[in-house]
């Protein structure tokens, strides 16, 4: 037999193997498994030399699938459950679903095939300094839409006991192992175990350190504290989005709340963290994306060790539901792969300063190219700003220079949610009346803001209620005006309308024109060029110092319900015919 695992994005790498493995050694059984084929087991097997597929957890599948060759010959294969194979003459039969026979702790340590690996596995100088992976667990209880546990494992959750992770890690202690990285994704879901764990470390004093992934809701400040004193030394936290709207549209059930409480703890316990993000989700666009660096810049993870926020690409693999919806999609994609893209893509900075690489995906409110500007601005704006705070290499130069590149992320991120404000702006908007309307404004600004280095050389650091309102307004309608405005005034207008709503308690957000008409956008373009990008900064500035703002310039006059700005009236129920504020 020979067998192989493979995720999806080396697909192609383990058909390349069955191809080589036929032609030297033919009479052997080609075995493939890992969650790409158990969720997709039989149409793998029809497009690779593959005869066998294991479906999920495949240790005893494996044993019972040798066992039953040794014994009955591979005509038995239909008696092997969990499995889908190949008949020669008839076709793909897929087995009834195994009923596992032994717990995971009935299984010897995975560790104990460390000296497969490792050279001189007594060399405890060395091991000292190394990190182990011990096996936790499989399986997750929850559905979120981007994720294929539910369809790989079928819903089980499958788990070591305290005991049995402690015995495992004691074994290795005498090696000089002292650094131990726990992989489950729902380890501290079981508190009473988590506690055993904790008991077991404290009776034995062994000194270690254990890093664990986490959701923000599995865990309390007590608990931290006793799991600080047995050796917790760094977090993962699946975040996913600073955008609370739409992570509740994710399936996890989790607020935003409870992270930055988390945080919090964790960096007065001085236990490091890490946020798991991700880009190009289904309803993720630009504004959403601003609202997650936004909460990135507000709630910047404790983290000392790895300095970086784990930004990766939503990939609708097989089983989940954003690809059974359709609502992320593969694009681009070279016809004769069977691999999936890898979720963190190779982005590189050519001498231009442009941003080089290529994304996969694609949903109905971001383009591929918009999914990869996303992924990169993200990770970037974490890393810089991780840097910056926590690096101890760092000279007070490489620090403001750090925090530097990282304001001009921020702005790149705030330009491009100005221009996603104008293209949703259109009644019943759809993927293709986005893209449309994407290509047309694209040709009209003739690539004067198309990379990062078009617009950063000249960043602005905007003032709070200018980002804020960036990231809460919604244009209802306005496409045909906006459209018409040159970049600059963009901008302009955006600040204008940020004066409004700062100036109006912030007691609206949808905002509305009362004609939509390009007509109407020329001649609003040659307004907005009579206006002063300085006097509108000096009023942004004035309003974040809380002061009056009627007043400050002779252009600016505010009379019970009306705003006036230059030549332009501002009215609850309608500013100067042209655009209508709705309050909420």
């Amino acid at each position: 037999m020979i067998g192989m695992t493979a995720t999806s994005a080396q697909l192609d790498e383990a058909a390349e193997m069955a191809v080589a493995a036929k032609a030297l050694a033919p009479e052997a059984l080609r075995v493939i498994g890992g969650p790409h084929v158990s969720v997709a087991p039989s149409s793998f097997l029809a497009q690779t030399e593959y005869q066998v597929a294991c479906i999920g957890e495949g240790i005893e599948t494996f044993v019972d699938l040798v066992l039953t060759i040794l014994t009955k010959g591979r005509k038995a294969l239909y008696q092997v459950a969990g499995i889908a194979y190949m008949e020669d003459s008839s076709g793909i039969y897929v087995t009834s679903p195994r009923k596992f026979l032994f717990t995971l702790d009935d299984y010897p340590f995975p560790s104990d095939s460390l000296g497969l690996f490792v050279d001189d596995l007594e060399d405890s100088a060395r091991n000292a300094g190394d990190l182990v992976y011990i096996f936790g667990g499989s399986g997750c209880p929850h559905r979120c839409i981007f994720c294929a546990q539910q369809a790989v494992h079928r819903g089980l959750v499958r788990e070591r006991s305290a005991e049995n992770i402690f015995a495992e890690i004691q074994n290795l202690y005498p090696k000089g192992f002292r650094k131990f990285a726990i992989v489950q994704e729902t380890f501290f879901a079981n508190a009473e175990r988590a506690k055993q764990f904790c008991s077991f470390i404290e009776d034995s004093r062994l000194s270690l350190e254990w890093t664990a992934e986490a959701r923000a809701d599995q865990l309390t400040f007590p608990q931290l504290e006793r799991f600080k004193k047995t050796g917790l030394r760094f977090i993962q936290i699946g975040v996913e989005t600073g955008d609370q709207i739409l992570l509740k549209s994710l399936g996890k059930k989790i607020e935003l709340q409870r992270v930055k409480e988390l945080r919090s703890w964790c960096e007065t316990l001085q236990i490091d963290t890490a946020f798991y993000m991700l880009v190009g989700l289904p309803g993720q666009d630009w504004q959403s994306i601003l609202r997650s660096a936004i909460f990135l810049r507000d709630h910047l993870p404790y983290n000392r060790i790895t300095m970086h926020v784990s930004v990766a690409v939503a990939i609708p693999y097989l089983g989940t539901k954003i690809f059974e919806e359709g609502s992320v999609r593969l694009v681009n994609r070279d016809p004769k792969s069977l691999n999936w893209p890898d979720r963190n893509v190779e982005v590189i900075a050519a001498e231009q300063g442009e941003f080089l690489g290529e994304n996969y995906t694609e949903s109905d409110v971001m383009t591929s190219e918009e999914i990869l500007e996303a992924y990169t601005y993200l990770d970037d704006f974490g890393h810089f700003l991780l840097h910056a705070k926590y690096d101890p290499s760092y000279t007070d130069e490489e620090r403001l220079r750090a925090h530097d590149f990282a304001q001009r992320i921020f702005y790149m991120m705030e330009r491009r949610t100005i221009r996603d404000l104008i293209l949703q702006a259109q009644e019943e908007i759809s993927s293709e009346k986005y893209r449309k309307a994407r290509a047309e404004i694209l040709q009209q600004d003739n690539g004067r803001e198309a990379h990062f280095k078009d617009i950063t050389p000249q960043t602005e650091c905007h003032a709070t209620n200018f980002t804020d309102f960036l990231a809460n307004a919604e244009f209802q309608n306005g496409f045909q005006v906006m459209k018409r405005f040159s970049v600059p005034n963009r901008v302009k207008w955006m600040k204008v309308c940020s004066l409004v709503w700062g100036w109006g308690g912030k007691k609206f957000n949808a905002l509305r024109f009362e004609q939509d008409l390009e007509g109407l956008g020329d001649q609003f373009n040659l307004r907005l060029e009579g206006i002063s990008s300085a006097e509108l900064n000096h009023l942004l500035e004035a309003y974040e110092q809380g002061l009056s703002l009627q007043g400050i310039s002779p252009a600016f006059q505010a009379n019970g319900n009306q705003f006036k700005f230059y030549r332009f009236s501002f009215e609850w129920d309608e500013l100067s015919s042209i655009l209508r504020i709705r309050r909420h």
